[in-house]
C-alpha cells in the first residue's frame, strides 16, 4: 500500500497472509512505531479486498470511554447491567452507547454483505440479541435502534456470527488492545451509601470479552506478562 515505509509494507505483508490463514496477529512494538497506522491500513485493504471487517480503531472506548473532545467525537461512556444482570451478575455489564456506535459503523461499511449474511445458531442465547432478525444487517439496525436494550447484545452476537461464518473472509481488528485487560474507567455505586463504590474490571464488560476471549488466557492478567 502507498505512504508505507519498506519495514511497515513488510509487516503489513506479513499481517495480511496470517489474516488470510484465519490466525490471531498481534502487531507489536514501541510507541510512535507506526503500529495504528499498519492496521488501519490492514482494514481498508481487507474492506476494499472484499472482507467484512469489524474495526475497534480505539479498545480504550470501550473500558474508558470517550470524552468526545478530541476530532469533534460525541462523548462515549455509560455502563448498565446486562439484561438478566441484576439476577446474575456474572452477565457482566453493557456499553450502550459504544456499541451503538460500533453497530452504526458496521452497516455504513457493509450493508450490503450483511444483508446477504443470516443470523445463525452461532449467536443463539446471547442475553439482549434482537429478536426477529433474518440478517445481520437487521441485527445491526435493530441493535442501534434499541441501544440500551438490545445495542450490547447485537455486537455480542455480530461478533459470534463473523467468528462462525464462512460466506466471506472476516477480520476483526482491535487497536489498543491491552485496555481490554485491565481495571476500566467505570465503577459501580451502592444506592444505600453512595460512598462506597466498586471498581470495575473490563473482564466485567461484556464488549471487552467479545473482543479479548480467545486471544489470551482468560485469567485476564493482561496479555503482557513478565517473566
Amino acid at each position: 500500500p502507498a505512504g508505507l515505509t519498506e519495514a511497515e509494507a513488510a509487516r503489513f505483508r506479513e499481517a495480511a497472509a496470517r489474516a488470510r490463514s484465519g490466525r490471531y496477529v498481534l502487531l507489536d512494538g514501541p510507541a510512535e512505531s507506526g503500529k495504528s497506522v499498519l492496521l488501519a491500513t490492514l482494514v481498508l485493504w481487507a474492506r476494499a479486498s472484499g472482507w467484512v471487517t469489524m474495526y475497534v480503531p480505539d479498545a480504550s472506548v470501550i473500558t474508558r470511554g470517550r470524552a468526545g473532545k478530541a476530532e469533534g467525537k460525541a462523548p462515549l461512556g455509560m455502563v448498565a447491567r446486562a439484561p438478566g444482570g441484576d439476577e446474575d451478575a456474572a452477565l457482566g455489564w453493557d456499553s450502550p452507547d459504544a456499541a451503538a456506535e460500533m453497530l452504526d459503523h458496521m452497516v455504513a461499511a457493509h450493508a450490503d454483505k450483511l444483508r446477504e449474511m443470516p443470523v445463525t445458531a452461532a449467536s443463539e442465547g446471547v442475553a439482549g440479541r434482537p429478536e426477529g432478525c433474518d440478517n445481520l444487517l437487521q441485527l445491526c439496525e435493530k441493535g442501534a435502534e434499541s441501544m440500551f436494550e438490545h445495542a450490547t447484545g447485537a455486537v455480542v452476537a455480530l461478533r459470534a456470527e463473523l467468528g462462525a461464518t464462512t460466506q466471506f473472509p472476516v477480520l476483526v481488528a482491535v487497536d489498543g488492545l491491552n485496555a481490554l485487560f485491565a481495571d476500566s474507567a467505570f465503577k459501580e455505586g451502592n444506592a444505600s451509601d453512595l460512598t462506597r463504590t466498586r471498581q470495575i474490571h473490563s473482564s466485567e464488560l461484556r464488549l471487552a470479552r467479545a473482543f479479548g476471549a480467545g486471544v489470551y488466557a482468560p485469567t485476564w492478567d493482561g496479555p503482557f506478562r513478565a517473566g
